[in-house]
């Protein structure tokens, strides 16, 4: 069965709130594929975030996506 309505696109720097919830939940879900932790990502402050998507929505080599599924976030690459 294949997954409907799903797109994918570039982050842009006020998708910091959206990547930071992903992330971490990501962190929950799946530790061992981060070489972060939870821990120290929760411990972030809300200008860190911010400054961290900014800095990637804005370079030529990093990139980060987010993925929707019915209009509602569901992953990130």
């Amino acid at each position: 069965m294949g997954v409907s309505n799903v797109f994918v696109r570039p982050i842009a720097a006020r998708d910091w709130p959206l990547y930071r919830d992903m992330r971490l939940r990501a962190l929950q879900d799946s530790p061992a594929a981060f070489a972060s932790t939870y821990a120290s990502e929760v411990t972030r402050s809300e200008d860190d975030w911010a400054a961290r998507i900014s800095a990637v929505a804005a370079s030529k080599y990093a990139q980060a996506f987010l993925a929707f599924q019915h209009a509602e976030p569901c992953g990130l690459v």
